[in-house]
């Protein structure tokens, strides 16, 4: 499986910015090549949620889906 990291500077505190990226239903505001996802089941994301999703890139769809293994707010 490949492993895609990157990095970019927001003048936000860490906690709030954790808060974001942790939803899945914002994905598509940083990624562009998600068109939609969101979260399976209710709850505040936290170790074990679980989340959905749909990638569309160079002209493949792509549904997936994941769940966090590891989670430590604000990191």
């Amino acid at each position: 499986m490949p492993l895609v990291e990157e990095s970019v500077v927001i003048a936000r505190p860490p906690q709030e910015v954790f808060e974001f990226l942790a939803k899945f239903e914002n994905l598509s505001v940083y990624d562009a090549f998600v068109t939609a996802s969101g979260q399976v089941g209710d709850g505040p994301p936290g170790l074990g949620t679980r989340g959905w999703g749909t990638t569309r890139f160079m002209g493949q769809q792509s549904d997936w889906t994941v769940e966090y293994t590891e989670f430590e707010p604000p990191r």
